[in-house]
């Protein structure tokens, strides 16, 4: 039995890296000396080897890298050479690294162990009573035989019977004569040990099994199909081992190969009998142990293997077992076959922990293996190749192999018996510095290696030592450099500072600056590319393209150049990126851009205010007077001592709650609606728009943060921008006005009734906007300076609109969007148009409902200034545009509307009729008037009597809401539902008033049929509200033309369906 004991069975106290206590490393800025550019790296580190190497003209350790299977020195030209192995070479023990030594040697109490063993390797001396038979032994008490490791993570493995006095041979244990016939082996190994029962004759019971048992705390075996054992830890299920099929072989060798070609599987039962305790029930086969062409002695070896982060292994044609734990690795044809023909080819792969140099520069390689049979019989030097594989596992097979990518060709050979004059057993040498390139510049942990004869020829056979060799394992030294790493700290200045990852600098020859590491400590240099980041070409430098080097400065230290005169203009912004080279390499990387203006002078008032922040005034007193703004912006530099703060930029705060929409009303005199007539009909302007600047300024109304509604399709705003030019990051720091920009900003919007150009599906409204500018001074008076007028929309689709419905298509800007200009021209001519438009997806349907649309607009001022990415847009106030499509609108289906206040139609008490009119009798509204002012100023006298009766439809927080019939089905069957709960209680017997059957009287209901709160809202929505209407038999006349023009109003004003609205009653 071989057992290989590494990280998975030892808890990897062996490969771990020596301990290191702290120590603290400072960072030199300067180049004082090379004792004190070592002082830069903790002693023991990588850039403290190179140092002190480079200082002293010799080689030096870097005692923090060393590991078990890993040794790096620095050399005095700068670079860095480790040496792997693929097995562990050195053991951390009593505070320092010792060369891993497995010979065995005997201790005073008779046991024996292992010098220098990684894992602690101890054999038991002579005990008990020899038995007579294997049958006998088998029959006695376990003893300890080799026990590797200590406490938790020890594993013993048991012989049953007696055992004589071991007898010592370097790294192996001979116990004669344990059982009758047999001896017991042990071999040390570098990686554990190999067990094995040596059968001196030919038994005489035709059955030679026997039991080992393995003491393995914490940890399951499981017996496989293919006759391996798999060993987890018992709590995790994690793989720690792993134990292939067993094998038996021989005396006989051949003579060519120097390998056992009589071989056989040995049969192995597995049992498991809890808490770390495993039987290993072991049985050669009878028939090769009776076979008269078996040569004795045989040797029985079942091997174990575990783990690790290095490995080697081979396949063979021909085997199907796995070869991970032999002490050998083979590879070529050793001249022997297999029963059916196939020659025993082998290949053999190895995996090395390549973690030292991830991302080096490979600079030499060797790889050396210890070559000690050959099968040359002429002595020539045959070739052999090494691979980049994927990796190999204990279950690698000649029939799953890892894949292959050849890399390089060795010739050396040594190991032949018949040339050892010529070629002792010896070192076997390739350079592989392409392959290992491969891995570092891959950045892998881990590389995986092959190896094979270039030919099928016998003469090309090799066998060399593997890891678990107690000497001269496989060994690979790489010899190493780095790039200089990625700048990590591009700065600008003076006196650098940034803002949104823009530096400000205070000079036109600023100093630009970067940071950059190097692995291997050596000193380093920035190469600095410049830009002009408007056009995105390099300044002129005398290297060109615009290119400056720095001085060659210590790892981690500043590296400066500064960028000559005459290059940078003051307001401009330049943009640089970094590399980084050590005097030998090159960097591969560019630095990311890095954006700075130019910005040389601290003119201007300081003030707290940042850069972006901007003011939208809306307080009456002080848009009439802006010259007390620009006084206070210039004497404090913000606006406090007014109340005011910023409402854009890093600054802002929230503003005063707008005024509720269904707070505010206007109200339209029904007298526009004469006889149900359009309002054009009777010579009046059918919107009514605010007409200019003046009207929108002088309303009572046009501060409020909503704007001002004159009426549905009027709708106006004022607001007094004010935007700061302002600089920061300049020297002495802090921020300073650069320029004021203050306007008077109105914007009048018109609502439209009809589809835009006539159509059926857009909706539009129109704006004027004048910007009236008060003050433009400083850099708001460049060349360049720009200030450009648009207005968004954030456009939304109301419920109960078709699924059709397209948010982009709720609100747009049309064909009028703006304009562009300097503040000089706008001042010349404040005056702009914007339009924004609506498309329904469908064209007006009763039965597809309204298509209702909303957009939320804000006028916004965005100011272009040469060298002022930071300044942002100064946003108005935001308003409200609704547009919809209406199929029972007798006077338009489509159309828009600004509906941030109620709408109010006044009736008016002294509107009488007037039979003797000219041209046509004047039909008044004064008895509606006189009723629906009677119902809202004293509802309890209004019938049908309620107490604490209370009736919606004069104020509006309280309104009344349309009920269109035409809309639909519910609407129509409501609305008559209205009528005929008015005509049943104006016929009740307690009706008051009733006229003689010639009197020319109606009886009028309020709130009216047209609404949901007419007489029969109990009905449909709880008895809370029966009784809550009025009824009056009033003139017939009258009633009917105060519905008349009730029902123009609702369609010229686009009074839909749910609308809420008012009546006001007038003297």
């Amino acid at each position: 039995m071989l057992l290989i004991a590494e990280a998975a069975l030892a808890a990897g106290t062996a490969s771990a890296a020596a301990p290191t206590t702290a120590r603290s490393s400072a960072e030199t800025g300067s180049l004082s000396s090379e004792p004190a550019e070592a002082a830069r790296y903790p002693t023991g580190s990588k850039g403290w080897a190179i140092a002190e190497a480079k200082r002293t003209g010799e080689k030096v350790v870097a005692t923090d890298e060393t590991t078990a299977t890993s040794h790096t020195v620095a050399n005095a030209d700068g670079t860095l050479t480790t040496e792997l192995t693929s097995g562990p070479e050195r053991v951390w023990r009593k505070g320092k690294w010792r060369k891993v030594d497995v010979t065995l040697t005997k201790d005073p109490d008779g046991t024996v162990r292992s010098k220098e063993h990684p894992y602690g390797l101890h054999l038991a001396g002579k005990g008990g009573t020899k038995a007579k038979s294997l049958k006998a032994a088998q029959n006695s008490p376990a003893r300890d035989l080799v026990t590797l490791g200590s406490g938790d993570s020890s594993v013993t493995l048991q012989w049953k019977g007696a055992l004589p006095e071991p007898e010592i041979d370097g790294t192996r244990a001979r116990y004669h004569d344990a059982v009758p016939g047999a001896d017991v082996i042990v071999e040390a190994t570098r990686t554990g040990f190999e067990q094995f029962v040596e059968l001196a004759e030919r038994p005489a019971a035709a059955d030679f099994t026997y039991t080992l048992p393995l003491l393995a705390e914490g940890m399951k075996a499981k017996a496989n199909k293919d006759g391996s054992v798999t060993f987890t830890d018992s709590e995790t299920g994690e793989v720690r081992a792993t134990m292939p099929a067993p094998v038996m072989w021989d005396a006989a060798t051949d003579a060519h190969s120097g390998e056992h070609t009589n071989r056989a599987r040995v049969g192995m039962e597995v049992r498991d009998r809890g808490e770390g305790r495993i039987d290993l029930v072991v049985s050669p086969d009878p028939g090769f142990l009776a076979d008269p062409a078996t040569h004795y002695p045989v040797t029985v070896d079942p091997s174990t293997s575990a783990l690790a982060n290095t490995f080697d292994t081979y396949v063979q044609q021909g085997e199907t077992v796995d070869w991970s734990a032999d002490v050998e690795l083979d590879f070529g044809n050793p001249g022997t076959t297999n029963p059916n023909g196939t020659p025993r080819t082998a290949r053999s792969f190895i995996t090395w922990n390549t973690s030292a140099f991830q991302d080096a520069l490979i600079i030499d390689t060797n790889l050396a293996l210890w070559n000690f049979h050959s099968g040359n019989t002429d002595c020539s030097a045959q070739s052999w190749t090494i691979g980049n594989t994927s990796a190999s596992s204990t279950s690698s097979r000649w029939t799953n192999q890892p894949t292959w990518t050849q890399y390089h060709t060795s010739t050396q050979t040594r190991g032949n018996p018949d040339c050892t004059s010529a070629q002792p057993d010896g070192w076997i040498n390739a350079d592989v510095d392409t392959l290992v390139q491969t891995w570092a510049s891959a950045k892998a942990t881990r590389g995986h290696m092959g190896l094979r004869a270039a030919n099928d020829s016998t003469a090309a056979w090799k066998r060399v030592n593997s890891a678990n060799n107690a000497s001269n394992q496989p060994k690979l030294s790489v010899t190493y450099n780095y790039r200089p790493l990625d700048g990590t700290a591009q700065q600008a200045g003076p006196p650098f500072r940034s803002h949104n990852d823009v530096w400000g600098v205070n000079t036109l020859t600023p100093t630009l600056r970067d940071k950059f590491e190097d692995a291997d400590g050596d000193l380093v240099s920035g190469t600095f590319q410049v830009y002009d980041a408007a056009t995105n070409t390099p300044i002129s430098t005398p290297a060109g393209e615009g290119l400056l080097v720095s001085a060659s400065v210590a790892p981690g230290s500043w590296a400066t150049v500064q960028v000559p005169a005459g290059q940078l203009v003051d307001g401009k912004m330049y943009k640089f990126r970094t590399n980084a080279y050590d005097g030998t390499h090159y960097n591969l990387n560019w630095s990311p851009w890095r954006t700075f203006v130019v910005e040389t002078a601290a003119a201007g008032t300081p003030t707290t205010l940042q850069p972006g922040d901007s003011y939208t005034i809306n307080d009456p007193a002080l848009i009439a007077d802006p010259a007390r703004v620009e006084e206070a912006l210039n004497r404090d530099g913000n606006l406090e001592a007014l109340g005011v703060f910023p409402r854009g930029g890093p600054s802002a705060r929230e503003t005063a709650e707008t005024r509720a929409a269904w707070e505010r009303t206007y109200t339209v005199p029904s007298t526009r609606f004469i006889r149900g007539r359009k309002p054009e009909t009777s010579g009046l302007d059918k919107y009514e728009y605010i007409a200019n600047v003046d009207e929108c300024v002088n309303a009572d109304d046009s501060d409020n943060q909503a704007g001002y509604i004159k009426n549905r399709f009027s709708y106006c705003q004022e607001t007094l921008t004010v935007m700061p030019a302002i600089k920061c990051g300049l020297w002495p720091p802090g921020c300073y006005l650069q320029g004021t920009f203050i306007s008077r900003n109105t914007l009048i919007g018109k609502g439209a009734i009809g589809g835009l150009l006539g159509g059926t599906a857009t909706r539009y409204a129109d704006f004027d906007y004048n910007v009236d500018v008060f003050l433009s001074t400083g850099d708001f008076n460049k060349v360049g300076a720009k200030l450009e007028a648009s207005l968004k929309c954030d456009g939304n689709w109301s419920a109960g609109a078709p699924p059709e419905a397209e948010q982009k298509e709720a609100c747009v800007t049309g064909i009028a969007p703006g304009r562009t200009d300097s503040p000089s021209q706008w001042k010349f001519d404040g005056d702009t148009k914007f339009d924004l438009w609506s498309t329904a997806p469908k064209a007006p349907d009763i039965a597809v409902g309204d298509q209702v649309a909303t957009g939320l607009f804000t006028p916004v001022l965005k100011f272009t200034l040469p060298g002022y990415s930071q300044l942002v847009s100064a946003d108005g106030e935001q308003g409200e545009v609704r547009f919809d499509s209406a199929a029972y609108n007798g006077r338009a289906k489509l159309g828009s509307v600004f509906p941030d206040a109620t709408p109010a139609l006044r009736y008016d008490r002294s509107d009488t009729s007037n039979p003797s009119a000219p041209v046509e009798p004047y039909l008044g509204v004064a008895a509606v008037a006189d009723h629906v002012g009677d119902a809202l100023e004293n509802p309890g006298s209004t019938y049908p009597t309620k107490a604490d009766k209370s009736l919606p439809g004069g104020d509006p927080l309280r309104p009344m809401h349309r009920l269109a019939k035409a809309a639909g089905a519910y609407e129509l069957d409501r609305a008559n539902e209205n009528t005929r709960q008015k005509d049943r209680t104006c016929t009740s017997a307690g009706m008051p008033g009733k006229p003689g059957p010639d009197d020319a009287f109606d009886c009028d209901e309020f709130p009216m049929a047209s609404t949901y709160e007419g007489a029969a809202r109990a009905q449909f929505e709880g008895t809370e509200y029966t009784d809550a209407f009025s009824v009056r038999y009033v003139d017939r006349i009258e009633n009917q033309e105060a519905g008349r023009r009730l029902n123009a109003w609702y369609d010229n004003d686009r009074i839909l369906n749910h609308d809420p609205f008012i009546l006001v009653i007038g003297d």
